[in-house]
């Protein structure tokens, strides 16, 4: 599935199984964020400037965490009984009938930014 998809397709399709995955340019834009931390890390540590070997274990350990979005699989399948949540190999079904509810979380913005 594409990410552009709106939610007027994405219901047009249902209950056909419909499959949601991660945006792959976001997540490897995030990626080369922290490829480019983990490198300036290993130039402080070369330079034995103070701080390097923290910045050197941010950008990796960021680097690990930020890959996982990006390996096969992954995504979530909304199908007629349920849904499936799959992530790194492992596979969660829930049924429709197990769901209490569901909530919206308005995530608080910066100032001046949408």
């Amino acid at each position: 599935m594409s990410g552009t998809m709106n939610p007027d397709d994405i219901v047009a399709r249902f209950p056909s199984p419909v499959t949601l995955r991660p945006s792959r340019l976001k997540w490897l834009s995030i990626v080369t964020v922290f490829v480019l931390v983990a490198f300036a890390g290993c130039a402080m540590v070369m330079g034995r400037t103070e701080g390097g070997w923290f910045v050197l274990m941010f950008g990796g350990v960021g680097t690990l965490v930020t890959i996982i979005p990006l390996l096969p699989g992954g995504g979530l399948t909304l199908q007629q009984d349920g849904f499936e949540i799959d992530l790194m190999f492992l596979k969660k079904r829930t049924r429709w009938r197990d769901v209490g509810s569901f909530e919206t979380i308005i995530q608080a913005t910066a100032p001046g930014r949408r």
